[in-house]
């Protein structure tokens, strides 16, 4: 199945990139993080976010944005 996305030009890059030093094209990454979520790697991200949570004083760093547009879109 194909399907479409929009994304934001910068995220695109920095996700290319990222997807390039892992030795895979981003088509391979998105497939292979949509496969993650679609077999349950939502609960291990969760399990994490939670412990990682658990372990910081609750500040965000200074550089740190919330857009809650965003957060929405996803």
């Amino acid at each position: 199945m194909n399907i479409t996305l929009s994304a934001d030009d910068v995220i695109v890059r920095k996700a290319r990139e990222s997807a390039r030093q892992t030795g895979i094209s981003l088509n391979g990454f998105i497939r292979t993080q949509l496969k993650r979520l679609a077999e349950g790697a939502g609960e291990e991200a969760a399990n994490e976010f939670l412990k990682l949570t658990g372990s910081r004083s609750g500040k965000s760093s200074a550089s740190f944005h919330f857009d809650r547009e965003e957060a929405h879109r996803r």
